[in-house]
């Protein structure tokens, strides 16, 4: 099953094996098209709480995704995250700050990739 995040990378040419993109054929602005996005907080960060696996300390902007190198900054529908984590599925998880874990969302948005990590 090829999933919308595979479609987007095969549509611009993009060989996608759920490994990181190759950040060499990213360029600013890029469109990779309706992606899945989901949400975690501390409560669901599996322990880890504010911990990302990048050493940064979560907060609103920030997001987590196995395909895109951290240091990778997206676009979604007019707001910027910043990769700086990753995560266990093909979609690109934002971090937000919750009481109690709420995350619910997980619906498909449109992306953009802004600066690649090695910009």
């Amino acid at each position: 099953m090829v999933t919308h995040v595979a479609a987007a990378a095969l549509a611009l040419g993009i060989a996608f094996s759920g490994s990181a993109l190759d950040m060499d054929t990213v360029t600013p602005f890029m469109d990779l098209g309706e992606c899945r996005i989901t949400t975690y907080c501390p409560s669901c960060n599996t322990g880890a709480g504010h911990e990302s696996s990048s050493g940064v300390w979560l907060e609103y902007g920030h997001a987590a995704c196995n395909w895109l190198p951290v240091g990778t900054v997206i676009d979604i529908e007019g707001e910027r995250f910043e990769i700086v984590d990753t995560c266990g599925t093909d979609a690109i998880d934002l971090f937000v700050e919750t009481d109690g874990c709420q995350c619910d969302l997980n619906e498909y948005r449109h992306v953009y990739i802004v600066k690649g990590a090695k910009q």
